[in-house]
């Protein structure tokens, strides 16, 4: 009987090409474009579960002034006192990191990136695996380094380097005393070498490890088996009112988050790296599933469409005593072949794909069949799944025929027709749907390119001073030789970069009113050389510039024997003020009071001089913050700006290497155009614009696949009617606009379904942007008129071609 069935299923394949072929591409193509996403999405969820106890482990987070300021790290004291003062935590581990290092090996200067600076239980806390060293000795003393083996190979040409030196930082040499296996890519963490974080009170003051205000360590603990960290974080309030007085839980905050939940359900201020997003997951996954539900449409479509011409073999089979169970199981295994055929083509398909997918999305995605264990029942049961899925109403409505009735030639198939109508509609409806999506994403793009961001972002390129023996020290002279040059429109500098998040703020009192915690108001705080207002064109709106004078410039903090420091100037944006309750004119000469105390009793005044106009510092993901400005002194880090002059950026890029070389051979230059990094801002959510348009693109073709074969049945169902009208004087365009009628129709009314769902998907996509386009009408008629006309092309094609066929050769047919 498997033979039989065989038999007939391969003789169906053969007799029906055209049928055939429509089916596997489609269910192929469906098939494939899932097994990608899917691969994809498998990778993301993967994110930090090679951790044993990742489960188990907890990254503490900070906010400030309620969710103005949300810190993935926090201050270094905090893990210690956490850890001494609550038992149920079983071990702390901190690590910072530092980035990018200078470092200079046997004459040679180059940039060892991802660098962290941990606690000495790090090893131990995560799990890493040791090459070479000793974990439990490992970061000993401040100058012990551990490197990836990578990192290793990289440098030295081999792994076992234990006991080499690198000088870093143009500071210290460091030891190497370990050789990590390098961290999989699917982790929170990127991370080329760990140094002692015993080094940081050299580089960042003898009292770092005990600052409060130094929020640069990822924190983690670990809590028992089962426990979710509630309990814990509820008790946090108490733990910052005894360590930083009553008023510290109105100011800052202190939260768990799980080290698996990090990468698709945090993003935060600070993380360590671009983190996922549940939502794309979840917005992936399903594009996956519509589009293989597009190709098993297509498969019950066609099939269903087919069932007169196989009523008179069904009619047979049971008159000659084959049951309706037999017929349900014929059916269905020509379904399931089918699948297994189309499932083949989809490896195939993969393989030759998977290399550039993986690419495009950044991601070291493989497909290994042998040595997955679960991939081959996984397959099989794909098959299994998909085949009985698509050919499950067919087989049933097949086998449920009266052998009298279609021996007859009576049998109804308007039950079929019904459904296939239904099913074109929900085809297209979902493609539909996934044009629009694509047309909104590619529209916010477009919005967030064109914008006018309220500052000048063109011809500048940008870098960061290396750490030595102080900032200002480094700045003068550079910016004095760079301006020098017929190259150089101007340089400035400030303590980030526009594009940047700006993570500096604190709170600010108006002098005046009482330093009470209800009083503070929170403002970002951005350090800026005096000319880079002019430089940026950043608008002012009342008062003026900072001025290139001493006396605008505080120098140092409050103390005991001067606790209130006077005499420092201020800029304010248009929202400060407006957080402050003024108007630009009347914030001129206003003074405000930074703390420097949790106790308000060491004070900075700053004079408002100048409001300047609101801009987009950051990406349109963030709300323009209240910001004030504040001119640049030695104590900050310094990033430098250069405009360049019109002209060939290649020769003064050039010029600016060399400079660079001159004053700082020691350290390799990192020259970065500001319009490169503006583009990276938005490359992820470009990227999900493309793929979008890929896979909208799939749904399409399927779809149009699915129509072009339904159309064909169509005009072969109806070729003696097309000779009589023909003959009694109907013209082709009469023919082809009969055809395309119905089609069209179905078309416009998956239209109707698909807007209202796409509207509502898609504003909630844009919530996600502080700043977004809004709902084009024309967006969502684009996708309609596109999908009209491809369905009426695509039917045009077959109806013409039998619209132009001689009708004696139509009134012949059968």
């Amino acid at each position: 009987m498997l033979k039989n069935y065989l038999l007939i299923a391969y003789r169906n394949l053969l007799g029906n090409r055209l049928f055939s072929v429509i089916n596997i591409l489609g269910l192929a193509i469906g098939l494939a474009a899932c097994m990608l996403i899917l691969l994809f999405v498998r990778h993301e969820l993967t994110y930090d579960q090679q951790f044993e106890n990742g489960d188990r482990i907890f990254r503490v987070t900070r906010t400030f002034f309620g969710n103005d300021l949300n810190l993935a790290t926090v201050a270094p004291p905090i893990g210690p006192l956490l850890a001494e003062e609550f038992p149920e935590i079983q071990a702390m581990t901190r690590l910072m990191d530092v980035g990018d290092v200078p470092v200079q090996k046997d004459g040679k200067v180059f940039t060892l990136n991802h660098v962290a600076m941990a606690d000495e239980n790090a090893f131990e806390f995560f799990g890493f695996r040791f090459l070479h060293g000793n974990p439990d000795s490992a970061l000993n003393s401040p100058t012990d380094m551990v490197v990836t083996q990578s990192t290793a190979q990289r440098y030295f040409g081999r792994t076992d380097v234990v006991g080499e030196t690198l000088f870093i930082f143009n500071q210290t040499d460091v030891k190497i005393t370990g050789v990590i296996e390098d961290l999989p890519e699917n982790t929170h963490m990127a991370i080329n070498a760990i140094g002692s974080i015993k080094i940081l009170p050299s580089f960042m003051g003898p009292d770092e490890m005990d600052n409060w205000g130094s929020n640069n360590y990822y924190t983690y603990l670990l809590l028992p088996g089962g426990d979710d960290g509630k309990a814990l974080e509820a008790r946090f309030p108490d733990f910052l009112i005894k360590h930083r007085g009553e008023n510290a839980p109105s100011g800052t905050a202190l939260y768990l988050q799980r080290l698996t939940d990090i990468h698709l359900h945090s993003n935060l201020d600070a993380e360590w790296r671009a983190n996922g997003s549940i939502t794309a997951v979840y917005t992936f996954s399903a594009i996956a599933l519509v589009i293989l539900l597009i190709a098993c449409i297509n498969f019950m479509n066609l099939t269903t469409a087919r069932s007169t011409q196989r009523a008179k073999e069904v009619g047979v089979r049971k008159v000659v005593g084959a049951s309706r169970g037999q017929l349900i199981v014929q059916f269905l295994g020509e379904s399931i072949l089918l699948t297994g055929i189309a499932m083949l083509l989809a490896l195939a398909i993969v393989e030759l794909l998977l290399p550039l997918f993986a690419n495009y999305v950044e991601k070291p995605l493989s497909l290994d069949v042998v040595s997955d264990a679960g991939f081959i029942p996984l397959l099989v049961a794909s098959v299994l799944v998909v085949g009985i899925l698509a050919g499950s109403y067919p087989a049933f409505y097949l086998s449920s025929f009266r052998p009298v009735d279609v021996l007859k030639g009576s049998a109804s198939s308007s039950g079929s027709v019904t459904l296939r109508k239904i099913l074109v509609v929900l085809q297209f409806s979902i493609s539909i749907g996934l044009m629009i999506a694509t047309g909104v994403v590619v529209a916010q793009m477009e919005y967030a390119r064109s914008l006018d961001l309220g500052y000048d972002r063109s011809r500048t390129m940008t870098t960061s001073l290396p750490i030595l023996d102080g900032f200002w020290n480094q700045y003068a002279p550079l910016k004095a030789a760079l301006e020098a040059s017929p190259l150089i429109e101007s340089v400035t500098a400030s303590s980030r970069i526009p594009t940047a998040q700006l993570l500096d703020g604190s709170g600010y009192f108006i002098q005046g009113q009482p330093l009470e915690m209800e009083n503070v108001k929170v403002l970002a705080d951005l350090k800026v050389d005096y000319n880079w207002f002019e430089q940026y064109g950043v608008n002012l709106v009342a008062g003026r510039y900072f001025r290139d004078v001493e006396n605008e410039r505080i120098y140092r903090p409050p103390s005991d024997e001067d606790p209130i420091v006077k005499g420092g100037v201020a800029i304010l944006n248009e929202s400060a003020v407006r957080l402050l309750g003024w108007t630009p004119e009347e914030a001129i000469g206003k003074v405000l009071i930074e703390p420097d105390s949790p106790e308000l009793d060491r004070l900075e005044e700053r004079t408002v001089v100048g409001v300047v106009e609101d801009f987009y510092f950051s990406s349109l993901h963030d709300e323009i913050k209240s910001v004030i400005f504040v001119e640049m002194n030695p104590d900050y880090s310094v990033r430098v700006s250069v405009k360049l002059k019109p002209g060939d950026p290649r020769l003064a890029a050039e010029f600016l290497d060399e400079v660079w070389k001159q004053q700082f051979s020691h350290t390799p230059a990192d020259w970065r155009f500001l319009e490169d990094t503006f583009d990276a801002l938005y490359r992820g959510e470009e990227r999900q614009a493309e793929i979008f348009s890929i896979f909208a693109g799939l749904a399409i073709f399927v779809s149009t696949l699915g129509l072009f074969g339904l159309a064909s049945f169509t005009t072969e169902r109806r070729t003696k009617e097309i000779g009589i009208r023909k003959v009694m004087g109907a013209s082709v365009k009469d023919i082809v606009l009969l055809l395309t009628r119905d089609f069209t129709g179905l078309v416009v009314l998956a239209n109707v379904f698909a807007w209202p769902v796409a509207y509502f998907f898609m504003r909630e996509w844009l919530t996600q942007f502080a700043y977004s386009v809004p709902l084009s009408f024309g967006v969502f008629l684009g996708a309609g008129i596109a999908a009209i006309l491809v369905a009426w092309l695509t039917v045009a094609t077959q109806a013409t071609k039998a619209a132009t066929s001689r009708p004696v050769f139509a009134l012949r047919y059968e």
